[in-house]
């Protein structure tokens, strides 16, 4: 599993953990940090939707994992980008231009 922390625009850290299967999927992701969304339990929706996502799909997963969520100090282009980045950087260079 791999993780990185950013801090957004708004000061507030996200992290993110994730690990691939050997097809390029998420196997697992954990978000977590000092932001809030309401309801709480978006995150865990979250996380369920992005299970078994490939990167392509990240964007529609992210939208539809927080679906009807309110975020206070980061924002869904905050979530797409840092899990993008850790799937190119755990993929290897030649998926990553296919």
């Amino acid at each position: 599993m791999i993780s990185k922390v950013v801090r957004s625009k708004a000061g507030k850290t996200l992290q993110v953990s994730l690990s691939l299967r050997e097809d390029g999927r998420i196997d697992k992701v954990v978000i977590s940090g000092d932001f809030m969304v309401i309801p709480a339990s978006a995150i865990d929706r979250l996380e369920e939707s992005l299970t078994g996502a490939r990167e392509e799909d990240v964007d529609v997963k992210v939208r539809e994992g927080l679906e009807g969520a309110y975020l206070v100090g980061i924002t869904r282009n905050d979530l797409i980008s840092l899990i993008r980045e850790l799937i190119s950087s755990l993929l290897p260079y030649d998926r990553q231009r296919s």
